[in-house]
């Protein structure tokens, strides 16, 4: 068995991560790069690559772009690619990229003793290390010892999909392919061995987003005058109006106030808040789900449109999960320092429980 996945850069742009995660098993991205005078780079669109692979499901893996011309520099550059890494978790190795040509004058005692220092580093602070090379680099340029010390990536662009099953842990096929989700050309590749089972990210959260399993959300039915929604469950801060005899979904209670979703006029998209008629349903639900948050705060919005922010919910915060509503989950939670809470829709996938 292998899988499929792709490497990723700032060169790669914008990307729709939703339509990505359906066809991808990873994504290892860039950190940046790293050489020898204290200017190491960051990858422009690391952070955002890893929040979105993050909120899409994608397991992920990372790498490092070296032209260390010593052992030294490339400890340094290590210490450096673990900092951008704090807080992060990892499903798959950081690897040490190793094909500039600036050093390749080096020989291969040397450049194999800079993969080695880079990567004692790497692993001393708990990741898997790994080395990404071409066929000419693996050949000519490191030590054989390599591929069998630390987990082994190899560049080589033909077609087929098992030609270094067996041989090498991990195989770039091409630098021009096309996936669904990112415009333009991407770096694509196989892996053969199951390192997701193998590193212990002590990941709690899923591999993919879960989709099914909501709580039930009941009819809510508005009297003959028009009811005010509101953002706090003490019914301060308006943010919405819903007409007489019109209905909506009530999924859940707050106190005295009901939270519900009703469809925003002219549009496919979907708004939440508390009201105060109780009499527009029999019974609200009391089902939820857990939903707890990522390593960055998370911005609410009171719509699925993402017009209104209504407030954020703080790193590793949960909340009660009510329903998943255009792509989107309805959470609950707390405002700080009062006992009223708040509702709106969240992006973030990996947190559902």
């Amino acid at each position: 068995m292998s899988y499929f996945g792709v490497d990723l850069s700032e060169f790669n742009g914008s990307i729709d991560w939703d339509r990505l995660a359906k066809h991808v098993d990873f994504a290892i991205l860039r950190i940046g790069w790293v050489g020898n005078r204290d200017n190491s780079t960051l990858d422009e669109k690391f952070e955002e690559y890893y929040r979105n692979a993050r909120r899409a499901g994608i397991k992920i893996g990372a790498y490092v772009y070296i032209y260390s011309n010593s052992e030294k520099t490339a400890r340094e550059g290590a210490e450096w690619a673990v900092e951008r890494l704090k807080g992060k978790t990892l499903n798959l190795p950081v690897y040490c990229d190793m094909e500039d040509k600036s050093i390749a004058n080096l020989g291969r005692a040397k450049l194999t003793a800079i993969a080695k220092a880079f990567n004692s580093v790497i692993e001393k602070h708990g990741y898997w290390a790994g080395i990404y090379a071409n066929r000419n680099w693996y050949d000519n340029f490191l030590d054989k010892d390599l591929k069998k010390r630390y987990t082994s990536w190899i560049a080589d662009y033909s077609s087929g999909k098992d030609k270094y099953k067996g041989e090498y842990d991990m195989w770039q096929n091409s630098s021009v392919g096309r996936v669904e989700g990112i415009s333009g050309n991407v770096d694509t590749d196989y892996l053969y061995r199951n390192l997701f089972k193998e590193i212990k990210s002590n990941d709690k959260e899923p591999e993919k987003p879960i989709d099914d399993r909501y709580p039930k959300p009941v009819k809510w039915k508005n009297g003959s005058t028009k009811e005010t929604v509101y953002k706090r469950s003490d019914l301060k801060e308006k943010i919405g109006t819903i007409f007489a005899y019109s209905d909506a979904l009530c999924y859940g209670k707050s106190g005295d106030a009901l939270i519900v979703v009703y469809d925003i006029a002219g549009t496919n998209l979907h708004k939440a808040g508390f009201v105060a008629y109780k009499d527009g349903v029999k019974k609200a639900p009391s089902d939820k789900r857990l939903w707890k948050n990522g390593y960055t705060p998370e911005v609410v919005y009171a719509d699925t449109g993402k017009r209104l922010s209504v407030g954020s919910i703080f790193p590793y915060s949960t909340a009660d999960c009510l329903g998943k509503i255009d792509d989107m989950y309805l959470v609950r939670y707390s405002v700080d320092g009062t006992k009223a809470q708040k509702c709106g829709f969240v992006e973030y996938h990996g947190g559902i429980r």
